[in-house]
């Protein structure tokens, strides 16, 4: 199984569940396959009662998302690139 690096708000409170058994990064990221360096960052938060990362779906999880309703309306590549434009555009970033 692959390292996870896009993580929805249900995978953060996957994480937040083993920090509050008392469980560190690595073992963490041994139950849970996710990034290392992320849950290192993340747990690093929680022990300062800063739990900000866990509320929200990561942006780029809600983008594979809107892209996928796309994929599955049949409207295909066209459609992705535009709303990956649109979204670049927004944040003032070239492709």
């Amino acid at each position: 199984m692959s390292t996870i690096r896009i993580y929805s708000l249900q995978d953060k409170q996957k994480a937040l569940e083993c920090f509050a058994s008392g469980m560190n990064a690595a073992q963490t990221h041994e139950r849970l396959k996710f990034s290392y360096a992320t849950l290192r960052k993340w747990h690093h938060l929680f022990q300062a009662n800063d739990l900000s990362w866990a509320v929200s779906d990561d942006e780029q999880f809600i983008e594979r998302q809107k892209a996928l309703a796309l994929f599955q309306e049949g409207r295909g590549y066209n459609s992705w690139r535009a709303l990956w434009v649109s979204h670049k555009a927004e944040q003032n970033i070239g492709c």
